[in-house]
């Protein structure tokens, strides 16, 4: 996370007419800009998170004030021999946008999930989608459905392991796990209404973790 407006692309025109911005980026690299970045140098499921996590912010900043503009000065960077700034994705931050960065941070974090605060959190894993919806379609007495994905580095096993324990105890209790089809249903105990099911898909070592909860 970068906390500079500038930089060579659209978005510093934007912040010079004096709109806020938000400027993802992952970097140089030795084809940027060049006929041999081609398309089997994508990554398509690093594109999608990315992506996921932008159309979070954008939900999150179109819900509120509208963010307000501050003007930063430009600071001269030392620029890497390569002149880049690195493999890695950043955000660039122009003015004060709600606290920007730490809003960043507690999306790719999960703090605005939509699942209540005592669902178990699997530590680790990266959120790369999650939607609330209000109507009827969904369980018996709820009104509302929330869904979240979540990426884990962790194998299915580690990860069955981990929601057969943790939604089985506290106010939540398994009511059938189906193993071998990577699928848990659950309910709380307080409200048995409230259900919900974790479907986990093995990838390798790699685990998609989607959750379902109806309130």
């Amino acid at each position: 996370l970068r906390d500079s407006p500038y930089g060579a692309s659209d978005h510093e025109q934007f912040y010079g007419a004096g709109a806020p911005v938000l400027f993802f980026h992952t970097g140089a690299h030795p084809d940027y800009h060049k006929p041999t970045d081609t398309a089997d140098k994508l990554d398509g499921a690093g594109m999608a998170r990315i992506a996921a996590l932008g159309a979070r912010v954008v939900e999150r900043l179109a819900a509120g004030d509208r963010p307000a503009y501050v003007a930063v000065p430009r600071v001269r960077r030392e620029r890497s021999e390569s002149g880049g700034v690195g493999a890695r994705v950043f955000l660039g931050v122009g003015g004060a946008v709600i606290g920007g960065v730490a809003l960043v941070n507690r999306l790719q974090h999960g703090d605005f999930a939509c699942l209540p605060s005592d669902f178990p959190s699997y530590p680790g894993a990266a959120v790369t989608g999650e939607k609330t919806y209000f109507g009827t379609g969904v369980a018996p007495g709820d009104s509302r459905e929330c869904t979240e994905s979540l990426d884990s580095d962790d194998d299915v096993a580690t990860v069955t392991d981990f929601y057969t324990s943790r939604l089985s105890s506290g106010d939540w209790k398994i009511t059938s796990n189906d193993r071998a089809n990577g699928m848990i249903s659950f309910a709380r105990v307080s409200r048995p209404q409230t259900v919900g099911q974790v479907t986990l898909l093995g990838r390798g070592t790699h685990t998609v973790i989607n959750i379902k909860l109806d309130s």
